[in-house]
């Protein structure tokens, strides 16, 4: 019985960090890895071009998702659906990444980011005086 009772205070414990980490006021804000408790996993491929996400959303159309890159590191994937639980999926951007041209697709409850690498350095040289 003592197991048990020390089990499930764990896993209360567990319930109420995954809580207050992870809900939808704070996600977007502060975890920099996907989030996985109850979706399927992302692909991702890299190129010499860029960066290729794969993000299962079967049953969601186009018009369910809204896709969004936060504080210019953090992208957002969200799919709403009225008679489904809302999919939300955070994750950090490499650094080297141009934002201004990734493009998206819907096909099939499959969603494809192509995400092109910036080929300007963005490291900045400081002249010590």
């Amino acid at each position: 019985m003592y197991n048990l009772r020390l089990n499930s205070n764990l896993l209360n414990f567990a319930n109420e960090m995954e809580k207050a980490f992870f809900n939808d006021d704070c996600s977007s804000k502060f975890l920099p890895h996907w989030r996985m408790s109850n979706r399927r996993p992302i692909e991702k491929k890299e190129s010499e071009n860029g960066y290729t996400y794969y993000i299962p959303l079967p049953g969601y159309k186009k018009e369910d998702v809204k896709a969004s890159v936060l504080k210019g590191t953090i992208l957002e994937i969200v799919a709403k659906k009225k008679d489904r639980e809302d999919l939300v999926y955070n994750m950090e951007l490499p650094d080297n990444i141009n934002l201004s041209i990734i493009e998206s697709k819907l096909e099939d409850g499959l969603l494809e980011l192509n995400v092109p690498k910036d080929d300007e350095s963005k490291v900045i040289n400081i002249d010590i005086n």
